[in-house]
């Protein structure tokens, strides 16, 4: 065995011990705690950043050494209670409403605690945070929810391991689509393991839909395109960044996106699937890890602040969108990607709340185009969360549930900036 692969080995075993004390740890809610999680993930990142950069410049790399620690870590993040995460409650109340009833869009939880249920989705119904807001998840994820209900009702296991299958296709998408010396920093990345296999947050499945399409866009199947990107709409509108770029004139992936997208969504109501009033609420009140909102918000009010920022981002986008396609598009020539990583990293620093799982529109792309910000952004997103709910006085002193003292955004998005520092730094030394 080689010097380098031994290393390789050594890294993968240090990750998975410590991916296995978090699972040893994380029996139930607030078991594992904030110190705990962002040990391993930091110990795991740098991992993965050391073992793409012991082969960055090989030809060759030790592709199934690295695939076979990657499925390790999800077989042990199988078997972890999700960490600092509460969400999955939703999910399967969800599942449940939309299997036994037909529309979760109708009602919020709050409005079933005077009905009857059956016990077990009663102790659901008891852990659901934010009750009086109805759910803001879109139609693919509603006959997801409710497949899992069918195959274990109230169980979390079915959630994941359809996240892991998931998982698995964005991985195969990707050897088609990265060089495979880069696809360790995703394998491999703390981020993936936390938010997806351990935490089951469905975003994943938005992301695999989305890098589907782009491969049938490659290979001209356009019909196929149009249903895949409808699907990947249907788990979060964040793919709508990329559906201009895929489509432009092809009639028949917009038959095929707008056939779809009206099936998934008849059976619970079309502007009820598309436009959740729950969606509404969020966007409107929820402000979380927002380094710009917060830099200004002292000066600017947050609405007239979400319009310059959304504004200016939709407009820079419309900008990039007439150069790619000058540059690129033409009817008989093979189909190129767009740079999706500088899109989808826009959209997030410009949105009023950056959950952590959010980045997994971003990493595919950063796995095809390896970016020092984002990777470094992939790893300093975890850090919020340490937030008042999950930081004991006296850091979290006075903090609201879900506010972050300054010291966490300064490090957080100081960290990120560093990192775009440093890619420009190396572009501009390179040319």
């Amino acid at each position: 065995m080689s010097a380098k692969r031994i290393q390789l080995w050594l890294l993968g075993l240090i990750s998975v011990v410590a991916w296995i004390t978090l699972s040893q740890a994380s029996r139930s809610y607030g078991d594992a705690g904030l110190l705990h999680l962002l040990i391993v993930s930091f110990t795991c990142f740098a991992a993965s950043v050391a073992v793409w950069h012991i082969y960055r410049r090989e030809s060759t790399i030790p592709l199934l050494d690295i695939l076979g620690f990657a499925l390790l870590f999800r077989l042990v993040g199988l078997f972890t209670f999700p960490v600092l995460e509460d969400d999955f409650y939703r999910y399967l109340w969800d599942g449940f409403v939309a299997f036994e009833y037909g529309n979760p869009y109708l009602a919020s939880p709050s409005e079933w605690f005077d009905r009857d249920v059956p016990p077990a989705m009663a102790n659901l119904l008891d852990s659901i945070n934010y009750p009086e807001i109805g759910t803001v998840y879109g139609p693919t994820l509603q006959w997801l929810f409710a497949f899992c209900y069918w195959l274990a009702p109230g169980e979390l296991w079915p959630l994941k391991v359809l996240l892991l299958l998931a998982d698995v296709a964005l991985v195969w998408a990707l050897l088609k689509l990265a060089p495979s010396k880069h696809l360790v920093l995703y394998v491999w990345s703390p981020l993936i393991i936390k938010e997806f296999v351990i935490s089951v947050h469905p975003d994943l499945f938005g992301a695999t839909l989305m890098l589907l399409a782009i491969l049938a866009y490659q290979r001209q199947h356009d019909g196929l395109l149009g249903l895949l990107m409808a699907l990947a709409l249907g788990v979060k509108v964040f793919a709508i960044i990329v559906l201009p770029f895929l489509f432009l004139l092809r009639w028949k992936a917009w038959a095929s996106f707008l056939l779809t997208a009206i099936v998934i969504a008849i059976p619970f109501g079309l502007k009820q699937a598309w436009l959740p009033e729950g969606l509404s609420v969020m966007g409107q009140l929820w402000l979380f890890n927002a380094g710009l909102y917060e830099l200004f918000s002292a000066v600017i009010n947050l609405e007239t602040l979400r319009l310059i920022l959304l504004g200016g981002f939709f407009v820079l986008a419309a900008f990039y969108g007439l150069h790619w396609l000058l540059r690129h598009w033409q009817a008989d020539a093979p189909r190129t990607i767009m740079r999706a990583d500088w899109l989808f990293g826009g959209l997030l620093i410009v949105l009023p709340a950056l959950n952590p799982w959010y980045l997994i529109w971003l990493l595919p792309f950063a796995a095809i185009w390896p970016s020092t910000w984002a990777w470094t952004a992939s790893f300093a997103v975890l850090i919020s969360y340490a937030c008042g709910i999950n930081l004991s006085a006296p850091l979290g002193a006075g903090l609201q549930d879900y506010q972050h003292p300054g010291w966490v955004l300064l490090i957080e998005f100081g960290l990120i900036a560093l990192a775009i520092c440093w890619d420009v730094w190396r572009t501009r030394t390179r040319a």
